[in-house]
């Protein structure tokens, strides 16, 4: 299953979320609580919810008994949580409630870092910075023109890197692996695509297809479809446990279905090397 957030249409929420997610990197809206426990409850515990689909709580405690393990991670096999925009904050701090939602459950820590390894999170076009960890698979998706993205995130040594390596992934230095160096798990994404202000063949170009948004979430599903993202994704979907999105990288590529390189004429490396 997918479950996707796009831009928040409220004029209120959206510069609230993002500007707490600014001040605040820990900080999780209640309607992103209110999300996650609408999604995962059922996935994760045998209890009682009330109408609105959130736990029923006594005291602050949740009314019910966290599934066996195994349960819990064949349930969340299979899942890929999209966010786009402003997006981004709310299913990064929706996971990260699943995550608070297993530690009041009492669920063990090894079965918690297997559930954060058994989902994919997708970031189309971050408007801030997100925290990333060794554990949680994610994909964060820049668009290198698109103004909204590096207006609220410094991406200039992962355009860098991504330009000198001649690859579309770069491994995020936030998500490592501790002393055993990357964990695999988490990946920039940089896309070159049509924005407000894009740099094309012909040098600096002012809005050149005529949308005066740099943003639209359109430039980055046509350009991910270009390289054929939706393999890695397929992957996911299908995949039941525990992974690593390393793997899912390199074996879309290695069957052809993803180009990771980004100069067609040249072969290129597996994103484990990069």
């Amino acid at each position: 299953a997918a479950v996707a957030y796009d831009m928040v249409t409220s004029e209120v929420e959206t510069p609230a979320i993002r500007i707490q997610s600014i001040l605040n990197p820990t900080f999780i809206h209640p309607a992103s609580m209110m999300a996650a426990e609408r999604i995962f409850g059922e996935l994760i515990a045998d209890a009682r919810f009330n109408e609105d689909g959130t736990f029923a709580r006594s005291h602050g405690a949740i009314q019910g008994r966290p599934l066996a393990g195994d349960e819990i991670l064949r349930n969340l096999g299979g899942l890929v949580l999209v966010g786009g925009s402003v997006g981004c904050s709310v299913a990064h701090q929706v996971f990260r409630w699943l995550d608070q939602m297993l530690i009041e459950l009492g669920v063990p820590d090894v079965v918690r870092e297997k559930a954060k390894q058994s989902c994919l999170m997708i970031h189309l076009g971050p408007t801030t910075v997100l925290p990333a960890d060794g554990f949680t698979n994610r994909l964060s998706i820049i668009n290198k023109s698109d103004e909204f993205v590096f207006a609220g995130n410094d991406i200039s040594r992962t355009v860098e890197e991504s330009e000198t390596t001649g690859s579309y992934f770069v491994p995020d230095p936030e998500a490592g692996g501790g002393a055993g160096g990357f964990s695999g798990h988490g990946y920039h994404l940089v896309l070159d695509a049509p924005a407000t202000i894009h740099h094309g063949p012909e040098g600096r170009v002012f809005d050149p297809i005529g949308t005066h948004f740099g943003h639209s979430l359109k430039h980055y599903s046509n350009a991910l479809r270009d390289i054929g993202l939706g393999s890695v994704v397929q992957r996911a979907l299908n995949h039941q446990g525990p992974f690593v999105l390393r793997d899912l990288i390199n074996a879309a590529q290695a069957s052809g279905e993803l180009q990771v390189d980004t100069s067609s004429s040249t072969p290129p490396s597996p994103a484990g090397d990069i």
